[in-house]
This record gives structure tokens, sequence and C-alpha cells, in this order.
């Protein structure tokens, strides 16, 4: 979610595919405070997976990253939607295939000024490729990192405490952070063993660094990090029950990161609030029955109270949850 049209109300960028693994398309989705309006749209093609809103070409308009699973066909897997300040697309780029793109890295990691974007690319090289912006809707191929390997996740954000951009990679049987140098270079300073999709970062432990937060074999893990991004601490969060997907964000405006996963056996959506003494379960969510498996997870003010909104998308809609967490 996000404003797309500076009206300060939070609109919604969404995937609309009629099943599981075939294409979709991208929508979006204005609120008028009291109803969701369709204003523009993209596809069908890409299975997409993901989105993200950010002003990729800082012209005051949040833009749309969506990405997710391109195949060996000539169909992109990265898509920029170039907004036009309210709620419309006004261009289009379509970056090259990468097949498995489920997760796009965004951000300046060469220090010039303009956002760039890191991109897992199993359909060449293996590893994830930096794409340098340019701040005019155009973007240059830079360094592979981590050729050879088979990136399933990945995330930017500065870990290692010496301002630069950082990588975190969950990658086929492990998971590793790589520091950035702040010129669009990356090198390895950490390695676990894990299974690791859906990666995100929050200072979960309260001292002034960000840690790591992930699934593992669809269990929700945290890595807590040590302050400088070579060695972090493993702990499982939330209880033991098969995560579906989750999202981060500020529930009860106390300025801390909270969590919501959807639970797949157990149904309903698991809210866990970050306290002083960590991430505490506060209840759970529970979703009619007979709407399907939620797909994705987003956090807003869709109505502008000053309350956050949970939107969940399922095999038959969406469902909403106010800010009194009632369905």
């Amino acid at each position: 979610m996000g404003d797309l049209d500076g009206d300060g109300l939070d609109d919604l960028v969404g995937i609309a595919a009629a099943s599981v693994g075939v294409e979709s398309r991208v929508q979006i989705l204005r609120s008028t405070g009291a109803s969701l309006v369709l204003t523009g749209e993209h596809g069908p093609g890409t299975d997409f997976h993901s989105v993200q809103l950010v002003d990729l070409d800082a012209d005051g308009h949040l833009d749309v990253v969506a990405s997710g699973r391109g195949e060996t066909s000539p169909t992109p897997s990265v898509v920029v939607l170039w907004m036009d300040g309210d709620a419309g697309i006004a261009e289009v780029t379509e970056l090259r295939p990468f097949r498995y793109s489920d997760s796009v890295g965004v951000g300046d990691v060469d220090e010039d000024g303009f956002l760039d974007l890191v991109v897992p690319d199993v359909l060449t090289e293996g590893g994830a490729l930096v794409l340098r912006g340019d701040g005019a809707r155009s973007f240059t191929e830079g360094p592979v990192v981590a050729k050879g390997t088979s990136v399933g996740s990945l995330h930017l954000a500065e870990l290692t405490g010496d301002g630069h951009l950082d990588l975190a990679l969950g990658q086929a049987g492990s998971l590793s952070v790589l520091a950035g140098d702040g010129s669009g270079g990356f090198s390895e300073t950490f390695r676990e063993s894990a299974e690791v999709s859906l990666l995100a970062t929050a200072d979960l432990d309260h001292d002034g660094d960000l840690d790591l937060l992930g699934l593992d074999s669809y269990l929700m893990w945290a890595w807590f990090n040590a302050g400088d991004g070579r060695a972090f601490t493993a702990s499982r969060v939330g209880p033991e029950s098969t995560t579906w997907c989750a999202v981060l964000g500020d529930l009860n405006a106390d300025g801390r990161t909270d969590l919501v996963e959807r639970f797949y056996a157990a149904g309903g959506e698991g809210v866990f609030l970050h306290t002083p003494d960590g991430l505490v379960a506060s209840g759970v969510l529970q979703v009619s029955a007979g709407l399907g498996t939620a797909c994705s997870i987003a956090i807003g003010d869709l109505d502008g109270d000053s309350t956050v909104e949970l939107v969940e998308s399922t095999g038959s809609g969406l469902v909403l949850f106010d800010g009194a967490c009632d369905e």
C-alpha cells in the first residue's frame, strides 16, 4: 500500500490471477476512503508474485516494481510501472527475463543519488544482478553478486554499521549477508545453513541495528545481528505452524515494527506486537471459511482514520480487517 494520488489515503496495488502459477495482472486500486476503485492495470503476462512501491525516478510520485516468474520465455519477470501521481500508469519498463525473481532489492547501492535494483538471476549466470538506475527511467546492468548460486530471496538494508547498503540473500541451502562497499560491489561476511524465503529487516531487540526475519522451511525465524553484520543468532518467532505469508508494520502506533503471519494449516492471521520484551503474540484474526489460501498481506491506512488496516489477498478476493481487527 501507499499514497499513489497524493490525497493522504493509502491506495492498494494487487496481483490478480485466475489461479496460482498462471499469467497475472498488476492492478492499481485507488482508495476513496470508503471503497477501492480500479484505475489501471498491467498484463496479463508474468506470473507476478510481489510488488513494491517506491519513487524510483525522484519525481515525487510512488512507482511500482512488480516481480515474479518469467520462466524461460521472453516474458519479463521484473516490470516497473512509472506512475503519474494520480494513481494512473504513465509508462511501463519491462526488464529482461530473470526467471525466479520473486523478490527485488531497491536502494542506492552505488551511492550516486539514484535508486538501483538488485534482482535474483537464475536464468543466466545465477546469483543476483545489480541494475544501476539513472533517475531517468533507465537501468544499466552492473555486477553479478554471488555468481553461480541459486538465489530465492533477497533484501537490501544497512546491516554492518558502515553506512553502506548491504545484501541479505536466501540461497539454496543457506542464508548469507554480503557487505556493500558503496560502489555497487558486495563481499560475504556471514553464512549459515537455512532454506530462507521472504527476507525482511527490523530492529527486533532494540539495540540500534537491524535484524533479519525470514521463513526457514515455512517457519518464521529471526536472526539477531551482533552489530557488524558478521555474526547473527537465530531464534524462532511465532508458533510451530506453517506460515504461508507475512508482513511487517506498526499496528498499534507505538513506533515499533509488528508482525502479521498467515498460518497455512490453522487458518487466520497471527498478530505479534513488538514490545520491549520482543515480539509477543497478541491474537489471531480468523478469516471466513471458503475464501481460500492467502497469497499476500498488506498494511496501510485506507480510510484516513489514522489506524491501520490489514488487507489479505485470498483465492476468492480481498479480505479487509479494520484498525480494531474486525473483519
